[in-house]
């Protein structure tokens, strides 16, 4: 293309961009209907529909969540895998890694509207201290950290 190379050289780079995106639709449908398949043969195995399939970190692997417990399937789910991956190259558990993503506590889905709130400073940290009501080491540290009223009771119950 001497004629209008410039022209030439963007019709090229759209072409290729619609090629990315059709190879990238024609993989996530290729995807959608493997994590389909494998969760219906998982299901069938173990009785229990999975929380999440996706790819592993290891080709041709699959990963499946059922009850924050991870076990891996391979392509045609016809094995399930139970037991961790492990990099050797940079000597990691990734399943453990996995696994503390899964346990993860989202502070937004945290009940803070009953909870006793204490800001020291600018509140720039966050902490959270859950306790029973029924144990006397809970009532003692939070009665002694978090309100006037316990130092006070503090106070008196040592004199």
């Amino acid at each position: 293309c001497l004629v209008g190379s410039e022209m030439c050289i963007r019709d090229s780079a759209c072409s290729l961009t619609c090629l990315a995106a059709l190879a990238s639709a024609t993989a996530s449908a290729a995807t959608d209907s493997q994590i389909e398949k494998i969760s219906k043969a998982v299901q069938a195995a173990t009785g229990k529909a999975p929380d999440s399939v996706m790819k592993s970190p290891v080709n041709g692997l699959w990963e499946v969540v059922i009850d924050k417990r991870i076990f891996y399937s391979d392509a045609d789910a016809r094995h399930l895998i139970i037991g961790r991956i492990f990099d050797s190259a940079t000597e990691r558990d990734l399943t453990a890694e996995r696994i503390e993503e899964l346990n993860r506590i989202k502070w937004d889905e945290l009940p803070m509207k009953d909870a006793i709130k204490v800001v020291y400073g600018k509140g720039e940290r966050k902490l959270i201290v859950f306790t029973d009501a029924n144990c006397p080491y809970c009532g003692t540290l939070v009665l002694r950290k978090s309100t006037e009223e316990g130092k006070k009771a503090e106070k008196e119950k040592n004199t």
